[in-house]
């Protein structure tokens, strides 16, 4: 009736003489000879391994389980903590407790289980846990005005656990075209120069363009799918965290898990959409969101594009350094024509860097096509300028299509944009330049200062973006999951002849790349 020697607990073979006697409530040691039974007092409970099940800032929750009694019943079991008790019971089987008391961030405890029978307590094994470090994100949007973004929707998605070298915005500094003045003495003189001009302003780009014409061939019109402007759950929801700005434009979200997050905002006067990535440290951060464009006018403005509103964006760049990047997106006719008779406004993107780039928005393949031959007219293979036959010929194509050429400088890189058209496109830029050179009035009645573009009857509309990737930066932000839709993703990578859209570079989705009319 001693306690059990520690030599024969420690024993191998103590699992197997370890019992009881049927029927009984006898703790005893089973021998070699049949029927002989040796009464032992004194076994201390057997305890399974001491489990943490949940590890956070200001909580600590724990289990384990009592395999054995012993040689008496279990009248008290329960954790320590540091110095803490926490009881959790009696018996034998599984129990558990949490601690929320006094639990500190980024702070180390130690922690182990118990189980106490009038022979003694035996512990569990002794576990050491540091909790996290509170993680909270405060961020305030404002708009291109300065002004506090109220009451609109945010949602953000969690793309990447890294908070370093996550596939973030880069400032690239624009390339800027040392061109030529224009210069002469009559109308001919003056448009041969500006035919001069005008090459050395596009001649970044003449290498991609037969490339780009190849890929018109091949590809189709079909309808799209109308645009939806609403999240809707699903079983994977789009988004992790949903929340609305208060009146100073400002959210907080309390323990929010570190890592790399897309963002979604959605309210009145805003883009139709407008997106951004952002990086959550761990502890408490403070961001801020600025240059959300402003976009007022209510159901008088149209917002056209082909990327579904899905808050897990995704950044594209090719795999091959310093990649010639040519984008297409398609909208049909019968996509349009909601919108026929509307201006175009602004052309809405969102860019991974600050490169100058140009996009041409066509009413359709010809349109793109004949725009692309009145560039490689002005240039010979090496990019050189090449006088135009006809200035007139020239001349047309600065008056008609020009216009649908978009500039893009100086952008708000890793966020949504809207570029104007009326003072970004070509037409607007040979015209001013015209100007500075005093050259203006030689050709004022031959140019008008018109630089409208209207969705005429069954205009479709076609956007062609080139771009040179820089190094291995992303370029343009993709709406990462889709669906892909048809016409949205059009690419031309000169790396790879046999890439023709995102998916043959495994992105489901569609170039986040459209416009705005009024």
């Amino acid at each position: 009736t001693e306690p059990v020697p520690a030599f024969i607990v420690n024993h191998p073979c103590w699992d197997q003489w370890n019992t009881y006697k049927t029927n009984t409530d006898i703790h005893y040691i089973r021998t070699q000879q049949n029927g002989v039974f040796l009464d032992l007092e004194g076994v201390l409970p057997t305890l399974g391994e001491l489990t943490v099940t949940e590890l956070l800032y200001n909580k600590i929750s724990v289990s384990s389980t009592v395999i054995k009694q012993g040689s008496h019943e279990i009248t008290d079991r329960g954790f320590i903590l540091n110095s803490t008790t926490r009881k959790a019971g009696t018996g034998t089987g599984d129990f558990s407790a949490s601690f929320t008391s006094n639990i500190l961030e980024n702070t180390a405890y130690t922690l182990k289980a118990y189980a106490t029978s009038a022979a003694g307590t035996a512990y569990s094994n002794q576990v050491t846990v540091t909790t996290p470090v509170y993680n909270q994100l405060n961020a305030t949007f404002f708009n291109t005005a300065g002004e506090a973004v109220s009451y609109a929707s945010v949602y953000l998605k969690r793309v990447s656990d890294q908070t370093t070298n996550a596939p973030a915005p880069t400032a690239v500094s624009a390339k800027s075209a040392d061109l030529p003045a224009i210069t002469g003495a009559n109308r001919d003189e003056v448009l041969r120069s500006a035919a001069a001009w005008l090459a050395s302003f596009v001649k970044p780009y003449r290498e991609n363009i037969r490339n780009d014409l190849e890929l018109l061939k091949t590809v189709t019109y079909s309808v799209p799918a109308t645009r939806s402007t609403a999240i809707s759950r699903t079983d994977q929801p789009d988004y992790d965290y949903s929340l609305t700005t208060q009146a100073a434009g400002n959210i907080e979200i309390r323990d929010i898990v570190p890592g790399t997050y897309a963002v979604r905002v959605s309210g009145y006067g805003i883009v139709k959409d407008f997106y951004t990535l952002i990086t959550i440290p761990s502890g408490v951060s403070e961001k801020t969101i600025e240059n959300i464009p402003v976009l007022s006018g209510g159901s008088n403005i149209g917002t056209l594009s082909l990327f579904m509103p899905n808050t897990a964006t995704r950044p594209f760049a090719s795999s091959v350094a310093n990649d010639n990047i040519v984008m297409l997106v398609q909208m049909a006719p019968d996509y349009v024509k909601t919108w026929k008779g509307k201006t175009l406004d602004n052309l809405m993107l969102c860019p991974m860097d600050t490169t100058s780039s140009m996009v041409i928005v066509a009413r359709n393949s010809d349109q793109l096509e004949q725009i692309y031959d009145a560039f490689l007219s002005l240039t010979d293979e090496e990019g050189n300028p090449v006088q135009p036959e006809d200035p007139m010929k020239f001349l047309d194509f600065i008056e008609t299509l020009s216009r649908r050429v978009i500039m893009i400088n100086d952008v708000h890189a890793g966020q949504t944009n809207l570029i104007p058209q009326s003072t970004a496109n070509l037409k607007k830029f040979f015209v001013d330049q015209l100007k500075n050179s005093g050259q203006w009035g030689t050709i004022s009645s031959f140019i008008t200062e018109n630089y409208n573009v209207q969705l005429q009857e069954n205009d479709g509309v076609v956007l062609n973006m080139i771009i040179q990737q820089q190094g291995n930066k992303p370029v343009l932000m993709t709406d990462g999951n889709g669906p892909a839709v048809a016409g949205g993703n059009g690419l031309i990578l000169p790396s790879d002849e046999n890439v023709t859209n995102l998916n043959d570079v495994g992105y489901s989705g569609n170039w986040h790349l459209g416009i705005t009319v009024k």
